[in-house]
């Protein structure tokens, strides 16, 4: 799957709140880091739990992707309208 086909496939179940659905982009062991709030979230039981306390997943309306080594930071608007760096 190529940079863009992962965002796009990760994108898809975040904007329809499908936590399950997002499964199919992570591995089991993968890890999030969040620079902003510091936290480290490791695994797929975990992620699913994070998400899950979302009172409302946020929707993301990409506009251009950076490739950088294995790294695709992706930048995009939340539905808020606010543009965020992942």
């Amino acid at each position: 799957m190529s940079g863009r086909e992962t965002i796009e496939a990760l994108i898809a179940p975040l904007n329809a709140g499908d936590v399950d659905g997002m499964d199919a982009v992570f591995h089991e062991d993968a890890v999030m880091e969040w620079p902003q709030s510091g936290e480290r979230i490791v695994g797929g039981e975990n992620r699913r739990g994070v998400y899950r306390a979302f009172p409302q997943l946020p929707k993301i309306t990409p506009r251009r992707g950076i490739r950088c080594d294995e790294l695709l930071p992706q930048l995009g608007d939340q539905a808020d309208g606010a543009a965020r760096k992942a």
